[in-house]
């Protein structure tokens, strides 16, 4: 078994011909490199991922029909589902994601029984690495925060405030723009501002995400770069809101791999 990293491919954000030109010049030269220069050696393919909402899983089908035409089995599912195979496998659990946006779920130990919208950044995406990033930008050009602080993070990104203005509101992708902050963020936890942001940002998330679920009783597990990076934080907000975090990881790669070896049986 071999892994390969492409950028990411989400069917709601991205045009058909930009995900084909990342599977055919980002996606197949890295399998050729890994010796499988034929593509009808591909006979089942499973794609999770960000985007993958039931009204663009066909969408999302025909692209990969397309592209490995020889597969005999194509299954789509959202990373939600991905991260609830992953992190609970057949045992009922609230599924939390937490990494450039932020997602959640109850997960009955089979399926997906109840989903609270994320909303997406700008209305919600509470706890993630674009929620976090947004709210350092907002103190930051409000002058909310120390003159150290102010000083250093110009100091190192050399942004003027029209810059990042026009970054976020006229860039393509300014959720990921503001995520890159959260780098900042982690650089400077040690102080109480940062501090403050972190766990008022993840309370943030369990009030609007997991309490609406109204299942105190069941563990919380959680997947993705910031519940990684930030495991001391999150556990805090969890704790504050009656909740408890079970269990953190930060790729669902190698639990989704092990749950489809071992499940015959997978939604789609």
């Amino acid at each position: 078994m071999f892994i390969v990293q492409t950028q990411g491919i989400n069917p709601f954000l991205q045009e058909r011909q930009t995900i084909n030109h990342i599977l055919q010049e980002d996606f197949y030269p890295q399998l050729r490199q890994h010796g499988v220069d034929n593509l009808a050696l591909v006979a089942s393919i499973y794609f999770y991922g960000a985007g993958c909402r039931p009204e663009k899983m066909p969408f999302m089908r025909e692209i990969l029909a397309d592209n490995f035409p020889s597969a005999g089995q194509i299954s789509v599912g959202s990373d939600l589902l991905a991260a609830a195979y992953a992190l609970c496998g057949n045992n009922e659990g609230l599924v939390c994601i937490l990494g450039t946006g932020s997602n959640s779920c109850y997960y009955d130990g089979k399926k997906i029984v109840a989903n609270i919208s994320p909303l997406g950044f700008i209305l919600g995406d509470e706890g993630s690495g674009a929620y976090l990033g947004k709210t350092l930008l907002s103190r930051l050009l409000k002058g909310e925060l120390p003159d150290a602080l102010i000083h250093d993070f110009y100091n190192e990104y050399h942004y003027t405030p029209d810059q990042i203005i026009e970054k976020v509101y006229r860039n393509p992708m300014p959720n990921r723009f503001m995520a890159g902050f959260t780098r900042f963020i982690s650089a400077h936890r040690h102080e109480k501002e940062m501090q403050c942001l972190l766990v008022d940002g993840f309370r943030s998330f369990f009030e609007r995400n997991i309490c609406l679920y109204g299942r105190p009783d069941l563990p919380v597990q959680a997947i993705g770069s910031i519940a990684f990076y930030f495991e001391k934080e999150l556990t805090e907000a969890a704790f504050s809101e009656g909740y408890c975090i079970e269990k953190i990881m930060k790729s669902p790669l190698q639990g989704i791999i092990e749950y489809l070896l071992c499940c015959p049986k997978r939604d789609s």
